[in-house]
């Protein structure tokens, strides 16, 4: 099976809030993450990610580990060249099953900026995060890299 190395990061402004954002579709709140791109590390994806995608600066601490997390996602892909430029409804598409590894930093902010995606953000306390976040993942991460309880336990 294929595995794609993603970075996440979970935002902390100077208050302790956390930033999340909404999908792209505006119907989820996640944490921002993202693809590391080539000559990145994760450590660099990690804060590009948080800059573009929350609108802030800041940095990892030294020494942090990061909270490893892992799931399976198909990757659809067109199945020739040719489809690229059909309509939609020509197309002929195939996936396959790929293992997603995202390395998840805490990211202390020391500065807001315009952000590049335009997203809905929420700066929120940690309690409001887990109650607004979908994926059990990014629940694991705010409750083992926020600032709570890491042993809390957290409903899927």
């Amino acid at each position: 099976m294929m595995s794609e190395v993603r970075a996440g990061a979970l935002p902390i402004s100077p208050l302790g809030k956390i930033g999340i954002i909404g999908t792209l579709n505006g119907k989820l709140w996640v944490l921002p993450k993202g693809h590391v791109e080539k000559g990145e590390t994760v450590q660099q994806a990690v804060l590009r990610e948080a800059c573009e995608e929350v609108g802030v600066l800041g940095f990892i601490k030294p020494h942090a580990e990061p909270l490893i997390t892992s799931h399976i996602q198909p990757m659809w892909f067109y199945s020739s060249d040719a489809d690229k430029d059909k309509p939609d409804e020509e197309r002929t598409t195939e996936s396959i099953n790929v293992c997603i590894i995202t390395y998840w930093y805490r990211v202390e902010v020391t500065e807001f900026v315009p952000q590049e995606d335009k997203r809905d953000v929420r700066w929120v306390e940690e309690v409001e995060a887990l109650a607004l976040l979908k994926f059990p993942a990014h629940k694991a991460v705010v409750t083992q890299l926020g600032d709570g309880d890491p042993f809390k336990v957290v409903e899927a």
